[in-house]
């Protein structure tokens, strides 16, 4: 699922977005990445939660390549721009999650295990929220 496809955050307003700052370099951005897995595969029915990688680097081929070595199928996107500074301060791995005004609801600074209950229960509390 790995399009290369321009993604604005303005077109994801309405949805909670996770949004995963990674690069193929990055040992503990490669380490969390089956759990972002486990997690997508819990919210790929919900059209309302999305959950997105971005490669910082814009290094498709290399991001393709990690994805099928892994068997991942996460959607990979690449900045085409400058990403902004209040979404990404520049430490790899970060993770932020925005609810459906656009607003960030939480970041997490490095590795973390999201295969577990409660950040599944944070996901869809934002999103009950209006």
């Amino acid at each position: 699922n790995d399009q290369g496809e321009v993604i604005s955050l303005a077109d994801l307003k309405g949805k909670v977005v996770f949004l995963n700052f990674w690069a193929t370099w990055c040992p503990p951005c490669i380490a969390e990445m089956p759990s972002i897995q486990v997690l997508h595969d819990k919210f790929k029915m919900d059209d309302d939660i999305m959950i997105l990688t971005l490669e910082v680097e814009g290094k498709k081929e290399k991001a393709h390549q990690f994805m099928q070595r892994k068997k991942l199928n996460l959607p990979v996107y690449y900045p085409h721009s400058a990403i902004p500074s209040e979404l990404f301060k520049g430490s790899l791995p970060t993770t932020i999650i925005l609810d459906k005004e656009g607003n960030i609801a939480h970041t997490t600074f490095g590795m973390a295990d999201y295969s577990g209950q409660d950040i599944v229960d944070f996901l869809n509390e934002i999103k009950a929220m209006h």
